[in-house]
């Protein structure tokens, strides 16, 4: 279960849609895993054991009910290698019952090692900070924040609660700002990050949220911000540890953990007051030769 929906997970080939799941559980994929695990069974006029399926008011049952205690919790569904909370890497794929994570790998990584040393450390600085090397930073704090910006989505689950929202601040426009964002996103999890366009209306908003939410994107950018930035639903997707809406077109409630990391885009940035989780990345200026450079730089 993810919160207090019952969640049904599959593994499709190739890229996984959404989060890896196959969204909330309904009554065909109920009846379906409790042919396969159950088993029943009834016996013919001609004394003849045959295969049953569980009866219709055994199927809503479960669906109705509202704990599953017994069902194996789901926390999130990962795309990439992350580190648990022990502070150790989680790379092969497969349930972690112990955190509550299904591995389901986008493409191939490479092995971390279980205990790095100093030296593994700095060679990985090293890669991350070639890959924004030609990007000219206002300052070398700015370039720390973009490189948090990496790390974070990748130690998610080593600690409870929110992580603050990372935005990218340009002074000019065309200046790259979703390019550099979506390498955070090719470095992490081998394609480009979840989208959507910022609006000041709160209910639009919201529903955008919530529809990212469901699916389960693991990094989630507002692109493009325009005017004075944040609303009553970004201030609460920073600062509430769980998600709950209205499905759009239904009267059913969704409840979702905050295990998104969140990013934003734009030119000269300008924060409500209600805004106070955010690392602040602004870069100067990008020239064609350099953007082009910036983009070889890619992990393929």
């Amino acid at each position: 279960s993810r919160s207090i929906n019952l969640e049904r997970v599959t593994a499709p080939k190739g890229r996984p849609k959404k989060d890896g799941s196959g969204g909330d559980a309904d009554a065909d994929a109920v009846e379906g895993a409790s042919d396969r695990n159950v088993g029943e069974s009834e016996t013919t006029k001609g004394n003849q054991v045959i295969a049953a399926h569980p009866p219709d008011w055994l199927i809503q049952q479960l669906l109705n009910k509202r704990d599953w205690s017994a069902i194996p919790a789901l926390t999130s569904v990962v795309e990439s290698p992350v580190l648990g909370p022990e502070g150790y890497p989680i790379q092969a794929p497969g349930y972690y019952r112990e955190y509550g994570v299904i591995v389901q790998p986008s493409t191939k990584f490479l092995t971390a090692r279980h205990a790095a040393t100093m030296r593994d450390a700095a060679a990985g600085l090293d890669k991350i900070r070639e890959v924004g090397a030609d990007f000219p930073w206002a300052s070398p704090a700015d370039e720390a924040a973009w490189i948090a910006s990496v790390m974070t989505p990748l130690s998610r689950l080593y600690w409870p609660g929110n992580s603050p929202m990372f935005l990218i601040d340009k002074n000019m426009r065309a200046a790259g700002g979703t390019l550099l964002a979506d390498a955070v996103s090719m470095i992490v999890t081998g394609h480009t990050m979840a989208k959507f366009g910022y609006t000041a209306d709160a209910v639009e908003c919201k529903k955008e949220i919530t529809s990212l939410m469901i699916s389960g994107q693991p990094m989630i950018l507002i692109d493009n911000i325009v005017g004075k930035f944040a609303n009553e639903p970004i201030d609460r997707v920073l600062t509430a540890s769980i998600w709950q809406d209205r499905i759009l077109g239904k009267s059913e409630m969704v409840a979702i953990p905050m295990m998104a990391t969140w990013y934003g885009t734009g030119n000269n940035i300008a924060l409500r007051l209600s805004m106070r989780d955010c690392d602040n990345i602004r870069k100067l200026k990008t020239i064609g030769e350099q953007h082009n450079r910036f983009e070889d730089t890619l992990p393929e």
